[in-house]
């Protein structure tokens, strides 16, 4: 597992084997995980998906 610090957002990003990417929200806990095909650890297109879809739910939940 690789995690990268989201500079600004207060989000941790990790991303492992078996197609887990996972966002934290350093402030609240709160924590979104996408599970996508194991062979691929992280797809690329879809990444800036989830980075946005995770850093608005988080930060709606964080109010």
């Amino acid at each position: 597992m690789q995690s990268y610090y989201i500079k600004g957002k207060k989000i941790i990003y990790s991303h492992g084997s078996f197609g887990q990417s996972t966002f934290s929200d350093l402030e609240t806990g709160i924590t979104v995980t996408f599970l996508q095909d194991w062979s691929t650890n992280t797809d690329s297109d879809k990444l800036v998906v989830m980075l946005e879809r995770a850093t608005e739910v988080i930060e709606k939940l964080r109010k």
